[in-house]
Protein backbone atom coordinates (compact mmCIF):
# COMPACT_ATOMS: atom_id res chain seq x y z
CA UNK A 1 0.00 0.00 0.00
CA UNK A 2 2.85 2.40 0.84
CA UNK A 3 4.50 1.74 -2.53
CA UNK A 4 1.20 2.40 -4.32
CA UNK A 5 0.87 5.75 -2.53
CA UNK A 6 4.45 6.66 -3.50
CA UNK A 7 3.85 5.55 -7.08
CA UNK A 8 0.57 7.46 -7.41
CA UNK A 9 2.41 10.67 -6.61
CA UNK A 10 4.98 9.92 -9.29
CA UNK A 11 2.54 8.68 -11.92
CA UNK A 12 1.23 12.10 -13.09
CA UNK A 13 4.79 13.15 -13.91
CA UNK A 14 5.63 10.03 -15.93
CA UNK A 15 4.09 9.24 -19.29
CA UNK A 16 4.59 6.08 -21.25
CA UNK A 17 5.14 7.79 -24.56
CA UNK A 18 2.16 6.08 -26.19
CA UNK A 19 -0.95 7.59 -27.70
CA UNK A 20 -3.33 8.87 -25.06
CA UNK A 21 -0.59 8.83 -22.41
CA UNK A 22 -1.14 5.14 -21.66
CA UNK A 23 1.95 3.09 -20.96
CA UNK A 24 2.72 -0.39 -19.76
CA UNK A 25 0.80 -1.70 -16.73
CA UNK A 26 2.57 -1.10 -13.42
CA UNK A 27 3.60 -4.31 -11.64
CA UNK A 28 3.96 -4.65 -7.89
CA UNK A 29 7.60 -5.03 -6.78
CA UNK A 30 8.81 -7.99 -4.76
CA UNK A 31 9.30 -6.75 -1.18
CA UNK A 32 9.91 -10.11 0.52
CA UNK A 33 13.39 -8.94 1.58
CA UNK A 34 11.78 -6.03 3.45
CA UNK A 35 9.23 -8.27 5.17
CA UNK A 36 11.96 -10.69 6.21
CA UNK A 37 14.07 -7.78 7.46
CA UNK A 38 11.25 -6.63 9.75
CA UNK A 39 10.67 -10.17 11.06
CA UNK A 40 14.37 -10.69 11.79
CA UNK A 41 14.63 -7.30 13.48
CA UNK A 42 11.72 -8.21 15.78
CA UNK A 43 13.13 -11.65 16.55
CA UNK A 44 10.21 -13.47 14.90
CA UNK A 45 12.70 -15.14 12.54
CA UNK A 46 16.29 -16.02 13.42
CA UNK A 47 19.03 -14.35 11.40
CA UNK A 48 20.73 -17.61 10.52
CA UNK A 49 21.04 -20.13 7.72
CA UNK A 50 17.28 -20.71 7.76
CA UNK A 51 16.53 -17.41 6.00
CA UNK A 52 17.74 -18.81 2.68
CA UNK A 53 14.70 -20.11 0.86
CA UNK A 54 12.39 -18.82 3.59
CA UNK A 55 8.85 -18.31 2.26
CA UNK A 56 7.22 -15.13 3.53
CA UNK A 57 3.71 -16.00 2.33
CA UNK A 58 3.43 -19.30 4.18
CA UNK A 59 5.27 -18.44 7.38
CA UNK A 60 2.41 -17.07 9.47
CA UNK A 61 4.72 -14.73 11.41
CA UNK A 62 3.95 -11.26 12.72
CA UNK A 63 5.39 -8.35 14.68
CA UNK A 64 3.96 -5.90 17.17
CA UNK A 65 3.32 -2.25 16.33
CA UNK A 66 6.18 -1.18 18.59
CA UNK A 67 8.60 -3.61 16.94
CA UNK A 68 7.49 -2.55 13.47
CA UNK A 69 7.89 1.14 14.33
CA UNK A 70 11.38 0.53 15.68
CA UNK A 71 12.34 -1.29 12.47
CA UNK A 72 10.97 1.50 10.26
CA UNK A 73 12.92 4.18 12.13
CA UNK A 74 16.19 2.25 11.99
CA UNK A 75 15.96 0.73 8.51
CA UNK A 76 13.47 2.48 6.19
CA UNK A 77 12.61 5.89 7.71
CA UNK A 78 11.06 7.02 4.43
CA UNK A 79 8.22 4.53 4.93
CA UNK A 80 6.67 6.77 7.57
CA UNK A 81 6.39 9.65 5.10
CA UNK A 82 4.38 7.79 2.44
CA UNK A 83 0.94 8.89 3.66
CA UNK A 84 1.84 12.55 4.21
CA UNK A 85 3.60 12.65 0.86
CA UNK A 86 0.58 11.10 -0.84
CA UNK A 87 -1.75 13.73 0.65
CA UNK A 88 0.58 16.56 -0.37
CA UNK A 89 0.85 15.21 -3.92
CA UNK A 90 -2.95 14.97 -4.15
CA UNK A 91 -3.32 18.60 -3.07
CA UNK A 92 -0.67 19.76 -5.52
CA UNK A 93 -2.17 17.82 -8.41
CA UNK A 94 -5.62 19.31 -7.73
CA UNK A 95 -4.18 22.83 -7.95
CA UNK A 96 -2.23 22.31 -11.17
CA UNK A 97 -3.82 22.72 -14.58
CA UNK A 98 -3.45 19.30 -16.31
CA UNK A 99 -2.79 21.06 -19.62
CA UNK A 100 0.18 22.92 -18.11
CA UNK A 101 1.54 20.17 -15.88
CA UNK A 102 5.03 19.12 -16.89
CA UNK A 103 5.74 15.44 -17.24
CA UNK A 104 8.72 13.22 -17.80
CA UNK A 105 8.33 11.18 -20.97
CA UNK A 106 9.84 7.71 -21.03
CA UNK A 107 9.07 7.13 -24.69
CA UNK A 108 12.64 7.68 -25.92
CA UNK A 109 14.38 6.15 -22.92
CA UNK A 110 15.16 2.48 -22.38
CA UNK A 111 13.89 1.09 -19.09
CA UNK A 112 13.94 -2.53 -17.95
CA UNK A 113 11.03 -3.65 -15.76
CA UNK A 114 11.82 -7.37 -15.95
CA UNK A 115 13.95 -7.35 -12.76
CA UNK A 116 16.73 -9.02 -14.75
CA UNK A 117 19.32 -6.79 -13.09
CA UNK A 118 20.52 -6.93 -9.49
CA UNK A 119 18.72 -3.62 -8.96
CA UNK A 120 15.19 -5.00 -8.95
CA UNK A 121 12.27 -2.65 -8.49
CA UNK A 122 11.75 -3.93 -4.95
CA UNK A 123 15.37 -3.27 -4.00
CA UNK A 124 15.26 0.15 -5.63
CA UNK A 125 12.26 1.06 -3.48
CA UNK A 126 14.00 -0.23 -0.34
CA UNK A 127 17.00 1.99 -1.01
CA UNK A 128 14.78 4.99 -1.76
CA UNK A 129 13.17 4.57 1.67
CA UNK A 130 16.55 4.39 3.42
CA UNK A 131 18.54 7.28 1.95
CA UNK A 132 17.75 10.88 2.81
CA UNK A 133 19.17 12.78 -0.13
CA UNK A 134 18.35 13.62 -3.73
CA UNK A 135 19.05 10.03 -4.81
CA UNK A 136 15.86 8.90 -3.08
CA UNK A 137 13.74 10.21 -5.98
CA UNK A 138 15.97 8.44 -8.49
CA UNK A 139 15.51 5.08 -6.81
CA UNK A 140 11.79 5.67 -6.32
CA UNK A 141 11.45 6.20 -10.06
CA UNK A 142 13.39 2.98 -10.71
CA UNK A 143 11.00 1.09 -8.42
CA UNK A 144 8.06 2.15 -10.61
CA UNK A 145 9.28 2.13 -14.21
CA UNK A 146 12.40 0.00 -13.83
CA UNK A 147 16.06 0.82 -14.11
CA UNK A 148 17.19 3.25 -16.79
CA UNK A 149 19.69 1.13 -18.73
CA UNK A 150 21.53 4.29 -19.78
CA UNK A 151 22.60 4.63 -16.14
CA UNK A 152 24.38 1.26 -16.22
CA UNK A 153 28.15 1.80 -16.10
CA UNK A 154 29.34 -1.78 -15.68
CA UNK A 155 27.92 -5.29 -15.66
CA UNK A 156 30.27 -8.26 -15.38
CA UNK A 157 28.23 -10.49 -17.71
CA UNK A 158 28.27 -7.75 -20.35
CA UNK A 159 31.66 -6.08 -19.97
CA UNK A 160 33.70 -8.96 -18.57
CA UNK A 161 34.94 -9.82 -15.08
CA UNK A 162 37.95 -8.28 -13.42
CA UNK A 163 39.13 -4.98 -12.03
CA UNK A 164 40.73 -3.87 -15.32
CA UNK A 165 37.45 -4.35 -17.22
CA UNK A 166 35.60 -2.54 -14.45
CA UNK A 167 38.07 0.35 -14.52
CA UNK A 168 37.75 0.78 -18.30
CA UNK A 169 34.02 1.42 -17.79
CA UNK A 170 34.11 3.72 -14.75
CA UNK A 171 37.33 5.70 -15.25
CA UNK A 172 36.55 9.40 -15.31
CA UNK A 173 33.08 9.04 -13.78
CA UNK A 174 32.77 11.40 -10.80
CA UNK A 175 29.12 11.10 -9.77
CA UNK A 176 27.23 8.92 -7.26
CA UNK A 177 27.33 5.18 -7.89
CA UNK A 178 25.52 2.11 -6.63
CA UNK A 179 27.59 -1.08 -6.69
CA UNK A 180 25.60 -4.30 -6.34
CA UNK A 181 27.02 -7.80 -6.22
CA UNK A 182 25.66 -11.29 -5.73
CA UNK A 183 27.68 -14.22 -4.40
CA UNK A 184 27.50 -17.63 -2.74
CA UNK A 185 28.87 -18.56 0.66
CA UNK A 186 31.42 -21.36 0.85
CA UNK A 187 30.98 -22.24 4.55
CA UNK A 188 34.72 -22.14 5.13
CA UNK A 189 35.46 -24.74 2.45
CA UNK A 190 36.38 -24.60 -1.22
CA UNK A 191 32.90 -25.66 -2.33
CA UNK A 192 30.11 -23.12 -2.62
CA UNK A 193 26.50 -23.80 -1.73
CA UNK A 194 24.24 -22.71 -4.60
CA UNK A 195 21.33 -22.52 -2.18
CA UNK A 196 23.02 -19.84 -0.07
CA UNK A 197 23.05 -16.92 -2.48
CA UNK A 198 23.19 -13.42 -1.01
CA UNK A 199 23.48 -9.87 -2.24
CA UNK A 200 25.11 -6.73 -0.88
CA UNK A 201 25.54 -3.20 -2.16
CA UNK A 202 27.52 -0.01 -1.70
CA UNK A 203 26.17 3.46 -2.44
CA UNK A 204 28.87 6.12 -2.81
CA UNK A 205 28.70 9.80 -3.61
CA UNK A 206 32.21 9.96 -5.08
CA UNK A 207 33.71 8.80 -8.34
CA UNK A 208 36.35 6.10 -8.70
CA UNK A 209 40.06 6.78 -8.28
CA UNK A 210 43.01 4.43 -8.68
CA UNK A 211 44.77 4.91 -5.34
CA UNK A 212 46.55 2.75 -2.79
CA UNK A 213 44.70 4.39 0.10
CA UNK A 214 41.08 4.73 1.17
CA UNK A 215 39.21 7.85 0.08
CA UNK A 216 35.69 9.27 -0.21
CA UNK A 217 33.39 11.66 1.61
CA UNK A 218 30.23 9.63 2.20
CA UNK A 219 28.84 6.19 1.53
CA UNK A 220 26.39 3.50 2.64
CA UNK A 221 26.57 -0.28 2.88
CA UNK A 222 23.50 -2.43 2.45
CA UNK A 223 22.40 -6.03 2.45
CA UNK A 224 19.96 -6.57 -0.42
CA UNK A 225 19.18 -10.31 -0.30
CA UNK A 226 17.76 -12.31 1.38
CA UNK A 227 17.41 -9.63 4.08
CA UNK A 228 17.49 -5.87 3.53
CA UNK A 229 19.64 -3.71 5.80
CA UNK A 230 21.13 -0.27 5.32
CA UNK A 231 24.29 0.61 7.26
CA UNK A 232 24.99 4.33 7.44
CA UNK A 233 28.37 6.01 8.08
CA UNK A 234 29.37 5.88 11.74
CA UNK A 235 31.29 9.15 11.60
CA UNK A 236 34.33 7.65 13.37
CA UNK A 237 36.51 7.09 10.28
CA UNK A 238 36.43 7.99 6.58
CA UNK A 239 37.60 4.75 4.94
CA UNK A 240 34.69 4.95 2.52
CA UNK A 241 36.13 3.17 -0.52
CA UNK A 242 39.34 1.79 -2.00
CA UNK A 243 40.14 1.07 -5.65
CA UNK A 244 43.63 -0.06 -6.60
CA UNK A 245 44.84 -1.73 -9.80
CA UNK A 246 48.10 -2.07 -11.69
CA UNK A 247 48.81 0.51 -14.36
CA UNK A 248 51.23 0.33 -17.29
CA UNK A 249 53.67 2.46 -15.31
CA UNK A 250 54.76 0.12 -12.53
CA UNK A 251 56.85 1.29 -9.60
CA UNK A 252 58.61 -0.65 -6.88
CA UNK A 253 56.59 -1.15 -3.71
CA UNK A 254 58.34 -2.42 -0.60
CA UNK A 255 54.97 -3.41 0.81
CA UNK A 256 52.55 -3.98 -2.09
CA UNK A 257 49.01 -2.83 -1.43
CA UNK A 258 46.14 -5.23 -2.22
CA UNK A 259 44.66 -5.06 -5.71
CA UNK A 260 40.88 -4.84 -5.77
CA UNK A 261 37.89 -2.91 -4.49
CA UNK A 262 37.24 -2.39 -0.79
CA UNK A 263 34.77 -0.58 1.44
CA UNK A 264 35.20 0.13 5.15
CA UNK A 265 37.72 -1.34 7.57
CA UNK A 266 41.41 -0.79 6.87
CA UNK A 267 43.97 -2.00 4.34
CA UNK A 268 44.44 -5.71 4.87
CA UNK A 269 41.40 -5.88 7.12
CA UNK A 270 38.61 -4.48 4.94
CA UNK A 271 34.90 -4.73 5.77
CA UNK A 272 34.19 -5.71 2.13
CA UNK A 273 36.96 -6.71 -0.27
CA UNK A 274 36.55 -7.79 -3.92
CA UNK A 275 39.69 -9.32 -5.40
CA UNK A 276 41.36 -8.25 -8.64
CA UNK A 277 39.74 -11.02 -10.71
CA UNK A 278 36.26 -10.40 -9.28
CA UNK A 279 36.15 -14.10 -8.44
CA UNK A 280 36.03 -13.77 -4.65
CA UNK A 281 34.46 -11.34 -2.20
CA UNK A 282 35.39 -11.24 1.48
CA UNK A 283 32.89 -9.84 3.99
CA UNK A 284 34.38 -9.36 7.45
CA UNK A 285 32.64 -8.78 10.76
CA UNK A 286 31.81 -5.19 11.66
CA UNK A 287 34.33 -5.32 14.53
CA UNK A 288 37.09 -4.51 12.00
CA UNK A 289 35.29 -1.41 10.72
CA UNK A 290 34.85 2.07 12.21
CA UNK A 291 33.57 3.73 9.04
CA UNK A 292 30.14 2.14 8.74
CA UNK A 293 27.55 1.16 11.34
CA UNK A 294 27.52 -2.23 13.01
CA UNK A 295 25.33 -4.93 11.53
CA UNK A 296 25.58 -8.15 9.54
CA UNK A 297 25.62 -7.96 5.76
CA UNK A 298 25.00 -11.67 5.19
CA UNK A 299 22.89 -14.12 7.22
CA UNK A 300 24.54 -16.08 10.01
CA UNK A 301 27.40 -13.57 10.35
CA UNK A 302 28.35 -14.04 14.02
CA UNK A 303 27.74 -11.10 16.31
CA UNK A 304 30.39 -10.76 19.02
CA UNK A 305 27.77 -9.32 21.37
CA UNK A 306 26.07 -12.72 21.41
CA UNK A 307 28.93 -14.25 23.40
CA UNK A 308 28.37 -14.38 27.13
CA UNK A 309 31.77 -13.09 28.21
CA UNK A 310 35.21 -12.13 26.98
CA UNK A 311 36.63 -15.61 27.64
CA UNK A 312 34.22 -17.14 25.12
CA UNK A 313 34.64 -14.53 22.40
CA UNK A 314 36.52 -15.00 19.11
CA UNK A 315 38.49 -11.83 19.92
CA UNK A 316 39.90 -13.44 23.08
CA UNK A 317 40.88 -16.60 21.18
CA UNK A 318 42.61 -14.52 18.49
CA UNK A 319 44.50 -12.48 21.09
CA UNK A 320 45.60 -15.67 22.86
CA UNK A 321 46.87 -17.18 19.61
CA UNK A 322 48.89 -14.06 18.84
CA UNK A 323 50.44 -13.98 22.32
CA UNK A 324 51.14 -17.74 22.45
CA UNK A 325 50.60 -19.46 19.07
CA UNK A 326 51.93 -22.80 20.37
CA UNK A 327 49.42 -23.10 23.19
CA UNK A 328 47.11 -26.08 22.76
CA UNK A 329 43.48 -25.35 21.99
CA UNK A 330 40.53 -27.58 22.82
CA UNK A 331 37.90 -27.41 20.12
CA UNK A 332 34.39 -28.70 20.73
CA UNK A 333 32.54 -30.04 17.71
Amino acid sequence: MCWVMAWSGLAPRVSGGEEGGKGEPVLLPDVSHLVLSALVSAGAVADDEGVWGWEVSGAGKGVSVQEFTSWVISTVPGLGNCLSRYVQDRFRSSEVDPAKESSVSTGNTTFDTSDAYLLTRGRAWSISLSVRNTLSEKFLSASVIGMDTEDLLYRSSLHGKGLSRFWSCVEGYKGPALILLSAFSNSGSENVDAGRKWGIGVLTEDGFENKDTFYGSSGFLCATYPIFRMLLPSGKEKNIMYCHLHTQLKTYEATPKPLGLAFGGSIGNERIFIDEDFSKVTVRHHAVDKTYQNGSLIPNQIDLAAFGNWEDSPEKMMMDMVSDPNKARREER
